[in-house]
């Protein structure tokens, strides 16, 4: 008789077992690592698995959004200026309603004690969660943690950090950056700095303390409106419209009665324009009253009806590119009106217009608002037709690409003109190519109208006539002329 032997598996363990492999990152010292760059990426994350511990390894209880429910870790390291954004998002995921604290710890390890830096509910997306924070350490290890509001329940999330800009350069009027609302821009105001000049009516702005300016062009038309929110008392001014940004910034010094204006001790500002018209430009001043440091956050309300054109954020604005053939060569021909952080140009060919390859290098100006110009000359050009375009790189290894543009590069047409010199006639042989245009001219640039004949894929040019001397055949074909020299014995 056969047996059989049937293994039973308690039901508890069938679903104990994927639950903890859903949330690895259930202590400080399991964190998920989150890169920082200077956008927001995402990355998806639970709570399912996880468990809630008040003191999670001596890092204590949050003191916000309700905690007690699962609980997850994660860790960054500090950029470069110390200022951050870290923000969740239900994105993909099922939490709706999340709480989130930052912590330092006494050594940058898991195993130290943490110190709370921040907490925060609802200050993100919906009910989610968002933290800005200022004066980390750059290089140290810090570490976030993330639950579900309420002291039950689990979810799934996205999680990012960013890097915030700490370096100043529009500070004054003249070095106005571009700003496009419906892409969020957020920069750590300075504090103790100088006010804004003398010469604009800034109209409510009694004082006008750590001043940053920004332009930006409307793309489609309609109410402009603009939300300016930090942690403490902002003000602004809003100019416009101007027909063009020189337009924007020659007015720098003589600014009207701003066509909005704030002054009041709100941390949360908006600023409006009625009528926006596309391809206008408007100026707006940030000022930091609180005089702290602290980041702000410029974006579009969810009230604007015009929107704003995002392609003056790339890191050149480009007014010509050229690329064309002269003398056997290429000339690559660009101007740029304004750079930012734009590090270098690779000038990259291609003979099909899929495999590129890097041919020169420029270096850019990292950053101007002035006019500049570059050229390169690729001296031995593919023959026939071949593709240019210029891969320009931020300092920070970010890189566009400009459009493609494509040249012929016929093979040098090899004319041979002889006898030389000759008395009576000069023959011409083009090798079989048909000459479109046949011109004789003497030293003094006057052209001479002389007949000429073909025979068998020679031109027969009669010169019994001309006086003595040296003279100039300029022989044309297609887009290509080539001159050679005719002397008459």
């Amino acid at each position: 008789m056969r047996l059989s032997l049937r293994i039973l598996i308690p039901s508890f363990c069938l679903f104990f077992l994927p639950n903890n492999l859903l949330a690895l990152n259930n202590t400080p010292c399991t964190a998920t690592t989150l890169t920082v760059s200077s956008s927001c990426s995402y990355i998806y994350s639970t709570t399912v698995g996880a468990n809630y511990s008040s003191n999670a390894a001596n890092f204590g209880t949050p003191s916000c959004a309700s905690p007690g429910s699962p609980d997850v870790w994660f860790q960054f390291v500090a950029p470069a200026g110390g200022s951050v954004r870290i923000q969740t998002a239900t994105g993909t995921g099922t939490m709706t309603d999340s709480g989130m604290a930052l912590y330092s710890t006494t050594t940058g390890a898991c195993g130290s004690t943490g110190t709370s830096l921040a907490c925060d509910d609802d200050s993100g997306s919906g009910s989610m969660s968002l933290i800005n924070y200022t004066g980390l350490t750059a290089g140290r290890t810090y570490f976030v943690r993330v639950w579900k509001y309420g002291t039950s329940g689990t979810g799934s999330f996205e999680i990012c950090v960013m890097s915030i800009a700490t370096t100043l350069t529009n500070t004054i009027c003249s070095n106005m950056s571009p700003i496009c609302p419906g892409s969020p821009t957020l920069y750590t105001a300075q504090a103790a700095g100088t006010s804004a000049p003398v010469g604009p009516n800034y109209d409510c702005l009694e004082s006008q303390p750590n001043p940053t300016w920004f332009y930006l062009e409307i793309d489609n038309p309609g109410l402009l409106s603009v939300d300016i929110s930090a942690n403490s008392d902002i003000d602004y001014a809003l100019w416009g419209p101007y027909n063009s940004l020189s337009a924007s910034k020659s007015a720098c010094n003589s600014y009207p009665t701003p066509i909005d204006c704030s002054f009041s001790v709100s941390e949360i500002e908006q600023a409006n324009a009625s009528g926006a018209v596309s391809g206008k430009f408007y100026v707006l001043l940030v000022t930091n009253y609180s005089n702290v440091s602290q980041i702000i956050d410029i974006q579009q309300s969810a009230t604007a009806t015009a929107t704003t054109n995002c392609s003056i954020l790339l890191p050149i604005e480009m007014s010509s590119y050229e690329v064309k053939i002269i003398d056997q060569k290429t000339s690559i021909k660009w101007v740029t009106e304004t750079e930012r952080n734009n590090d270098f140009f690779l000038i990259q060919r291609s003979a099909e217009g899929s495999i590129w390859e890097t041919i020169g290098v420029k270096k850019g100006k990292l950053n101007s608002l002035v006019e500049n110009s570059y050229e390169y000359i690729d001296e031995n050009p593919l023959l026939g037709i071949s593709y240019y375009r210029l891969k320009q790189v931020d300092i920070d290894g970010n890189f566009t690409f400009t459009p493609i543009r494509s040249v012929i590069n016929d093979p040098v047409l090899d004319f041979t003109v002889y006898p030389i010199p000759a008395k009576d006639e000069v023959k011409i042989n083009t090798g079989n190519q048909e000459l479109d245009h046949l011109q004789l001219f003497d030293l003094l640039g006057e052209q001479i109208e002389i007949p000429f004949t073909q025979i068998n894929g020679e031109y027969i040019l009669p010169i019994s006539a001309l006086k003595k001397g040296v003279y100039t055949l300029v022989l044309t074909t297609g887009e290509k002329k080539i001159n050679r020299k005719l002397i008459k014995s």
